[in-house]
């Protein structure tokens, strides 16, 4: 199934040179702590990505910006908006694959 149609950007055109991912642990698992949290992303352009994970993170966001100093602001306010207990960001050094396209070849056919 088809969900959306999109068109591709490189983001080094649009000005978005850095690209962060972040890793978020948090001492609260309530689900009014997850509402907030998921508000509070869709107050965040620059988080283009975000997923629930299992292990030592408890969520793992990409985001893209323009520069380190950029991401401080951006790191400033994500912590002003949610309660988090710790937050680590990995900076991307190098792209060394990216794609849309799913392994279908996993698709059963009936």
């Amino acid at each position: 199934m088809i969900t959306k149609r999109v068109a591709l950007v490189d983001p080094a055109s649009v000005n978005l040179d850095v690209t962060a991912l972040v890793q978020i642990r948090t001492n609260d698992h309530s689900a009014e702590w997850l509402d907030q949290f998921q508000s509070a992303l869709e107050h965040f352009p620059e988080v283009v990505e975000a997923y629930r994970t299992s292990g030592e993170i408890d969520y793992m966001l990409r985001v893209v910006v323009p520069s380190i100093d950029a991401y401080d602001q951006f790191y400033k306010r994500l912590i002003d908006a949610v309660d988090l207990y710790d937050v680590r960001t990995i900076f991307v050094m190098e792209r060394m694959k990216q794609t849309t396209a799913l392994p279908l070849h996993y698709l059963k056919v009936d």
